[in-house]
């Protein structure tokens, strides 16, 4: 007879359980404040104090960089501001070889050489005035440090890279699909959509497959929040301009307001049903509340331009969606953690 396999408590076990367990009595003093010096001991408060200070650190020396440049340009000759940055870059990538990929440090010299691109780039583009647009330096820029960022696994280097990509995007847009209206903005905001989703399923992906440096949770959030906001905008457009005959939104508008709906959807139900994960959901629900509050007071305000009646009646509103949002979060906090428990047993 096959022996029934213990579920890993140590995978649900945190600080905000404990305080629970506390409460209702379960864990007397002793136990309480044993079991919390076992999920944060000593040890991990001073690992953590040491990887922020390196990180502000690295911070810090960047900017005076920068900054440094900023200051002492018109003092400084063509041939020491590339000879002083590519320098900086291969020092980094020099230390970052010696001190090991793997470490965190060796990581952060990584990232500082990657930010250092982005400067070098700056600085040719300063100095030679090729006439370039600032969409094609973020390009490069991109296209650079694509070969670190694969081989540095780390988050924060994959996020800055993320962060140059959209810029380089939305720049795009701005210099050449924007001002002859040779594209739409929706085709902007369907694209950040798309990049951002792409990035989304990679993460999910990695962190099926328990890739450590994709385990950092502050990643997943702000990916979603760029997934909804570039998606709504068009939602919103098209809410806001439904009822005007001069400015009637575009077919494309539509498309992606059925996307919004298809994507918003289906990522409900994925981190409902799937990984249950409060988080996302409540990203979700507070987006969906900011749609229906946007119908709601363009359906209240069409014909009713300041009255104050009308005013206070939208503030309470605002308040039961809101209300109701956090009372329906609450029961599918519930109900999934009861789900939880239950496949465990």
């Amino acid at each position: 007879m096959p022996v029934k396999q213990q579920p890993d408590w140590n995978k649900y076990a945190n600080v905000n359980l404990l305080h629970k367990l506390h409460q209702d009595g379960l864990l007397n003093d002793d136990a309480f404040v044993a079991a919390k010096k076992i999920l944060r001991p000593s040890s991990a408060w001073f690992s953590w104090a040491n990887q922020l200070l390196l990180i502000i650190g690295v911070t810090l020396v960047l900017a005076g960089v920068i900054f440094f440049f900023a200051y002492n340009w018109a003092q400084m000759g063509k041939f020491q501001k590339f000879a002083l940055i590519e320098l900086s870059i291969v020092s980094c990538i020099v230390a970052s070889f010696f001190r090991g990929a793997e470490q965190l440090s060796g990581k952060t010299l990584i990232l500082s050489a990657s930010v250092l691109c982005g400067v070098l780039l700056a600085v040719y583009g300063q100095i030679y005035q090729t006439g370039a647009d600032s969409f094609e330096l973020f390009r490069g820029w991109a296209f650079l440090i694509f070969g670190w960022v694969i081989v540095s696994e780390f988050a924060a280097l994959w996020f800055l890279w993320l962060v140059i990509v959209n810029t380089g995007v939305i720049l795009f847009w701005l210099q050449v699909g924007e001002p002859g209206h040779a594209i739409d903005y929706e085709w902007l905001c369907l694209a950040i959509g798309i990049i951002n989703s792409s990035a989304l399923a990679l993460w999910e992906t990695g962190l099926k497959k328990e890739f450590r440096w994709l385990t950092s949770k502050w990643l997943q959030p702000i990916l979603l929040i760029t997934i909804l906001v570039s998606l709504s905008i068009p939602c919103i457009d098209l809410i806001i301009n439904s009822y005007d005959s001069y400015d009637k939104p575009s077919s494309i508008t539509f498309y992606i307001s059925a996307i919004w709906v298809l994507a918003t959807s289906a990522g409900y139900l994925y981190y409902r049903n799937n990984k249950r994960r409060m988080t996302p959901i409540a990203l979700i629900t507070m987006n969906y509340s900011v749609i229906l509050l946007t119908l709601i007071g363009k359906i209240m305000f069409y014909n009713n331009h300041g009255n104050a009646g009308t005013a206070l009646l939208f503030a309470f509103i605002i308040i039961c969606v809101v209300g109701g949002a956090t009372v329906f979060l609450k029961k599918v906090n519930i109900a999934m953690t009861a789900k939880s428990r239950e496949i465990d047993k």
